[in-house]
């Protein structure tokens, strides 16, 4: 209620056009509570994997305990021998030896590490049977779509099949809201089970969202970057508004200017095809928000600059030996775009402690920002702390 009401005004103050998404947290999987210190997973041990029994079944050595949510019920419910979990990013890995109830398994520990309380749990190879939005995302989503003037788009986490878009379009005919009022919705691409449905997704969706940080976790990180090339591609085919996402100067975190593989790639996202490319850590949380929105948009008009020079890698995927005509290296020397009223691509910024306040919405508008993100993990009480 206070952050909203905040970006109309300054984007109005400020003779901007700026947009809204309101990004539903999705299930989260992760492991519970400790009942001391945190436990080393040692490499070749079997330990529990389980359900917590009662308040008292936290981790401990030798088991490993989830809390009783619909999701994570699901979650285990589905496992079954030689099914891989990923704790904290993939820090750690064990994999399933035995189904002992629908509740319970026991794990061989592949990759072992320091277990700490409530790391996230990825399982790349399963698509979990439960809800895609969970009684916390339905109240977010609720709150979002009443909000005047309407929010631009809202984001589905962890989409899987078109059926959990259809989540969506059903509370906003139950809430009758109207065509000319309904937000674009935004499947995020996090598992490889999306790339499997990504028809079904995009049927039902006017944005997509490349969201690489799981994604890179259950594909793998070397495979993200042609899954990347192939969802814009696919997208875009389809007519949708595609941000690309995750660590895109993720060093600006604590930095002032970016790195030469984080221009790159920002660069890289533009000529592949993307409408928009989002900050995260770097503006919700981050040291320098206003110098990692510049950059990112310094950047992406530079890349658009360009852009009609190079032939795009996908699709079709071509030979590297193939040199567009008349491109010459000394081309490289090209003046430097500076001219930011000039740029397509759209910067988008999440909104956290670092930005949040009236004084930063108004300077980040400024710096370029084009989309704020309101991340609905953050909202407690109807407000997004």
């Amino acid at each position: 209620e206070r952050v909203y009401p905040l970006i109309r005004k300054a984007a109005k103050q400020l003779g901007k056009s700026v947009e809204c998404l309101g990004d539903l947290q999705g299930p989260k999987f992760r492991v519970g509570e400790l009942s001391g210190d945190p436990i080393d997973l040692k490499t070749g041990d079997i330990v529990e994997f389980g359900i917590c029994k009662d308040d008292n079944d936290t981790i401990r050595p030798g088991r490993v305990t989830m809390k009783p949510t619909i999701e994570q019920n699901a979650l285990i419910e589905a496992c079954k021998a030689g099914t891989v979990l990923l704790i904290e990013d993939g820090l750690m890995e064990v994999k399933v030896t035995e189904k002992c109830s629908s509740t319970e398994l026991k794990v061989e520990v592949v990759r072992g590490g320091k277990l700490k309380a409530r790391k996230g749990v990825n399982v790349p190879d399963l698509e979990i049977d439960c809800a895609a939005l969970t009684a916390k995302d339905i109240e977010d989503a609720e709150f979002l779509l009443q909000l005047d003037p309407p929010i631009e788009y809202i984001c589905v986490s962890f989409a899987q099949k078109a059926q959990d878009l259809q989540e969506l379009i059903d509370i906003m005919d139950r809430l009758k809201v109207p065509p000319a009022k309904r937000p674009k919705i935004c499947p995020k691409i996090e598992k490889p089970q999306a790339l499997t449905n990504i028809d079904g997704i995009i049927a039902k969706s006017q944005a997509l969202m490349v969201a690489r940080g799981d994604l890179g976790v259950e594909l793998g990180l070397n495979r993200v970057p042609f899954a990347q090339k192939l969802l814009i591609a696919r997208a875009k085919q389809a007519g949708l508004f595609v941000i690309n996402a995750t660590q895109i100067v993720e060093s600006m975190i604590n930095t002032p200017v970016p790195t030469r593989a984080e221009v790159s790639d920002i660069c890289n996202a533009v000529w592949d095809g993307a409408d928009a490319v989002m900050l995260s850590g770097e503006a919700a949380s981050g040291s320098f928000p206003l110098e990692a929105v510049m950059a990112e948009a310094s950047a992406a008009r530079e890349a658009e600059s360009v852009k009609h020079r190079l032939r795009r890698a996908c699709p079709p995927v071509e030979s590297g030996a193939v040199i567009p005509p008349m491109l010459h290296v000394d081309m490289g020397n090209k003046k430097q775009e500076t001219d930011d009223s000039l740029r397509k691509t759209k910067v988008v910024a999440s909104l956290g402690p670092a930005s949040w306040s009236e004084e930063m919405i108004y300077k980040m508008i400024e710096a370029g920002t084009d989309i704020f993100r309101l991340n609905c993990s953050h909202r407690r009480g109807g407000d997004f702390e």
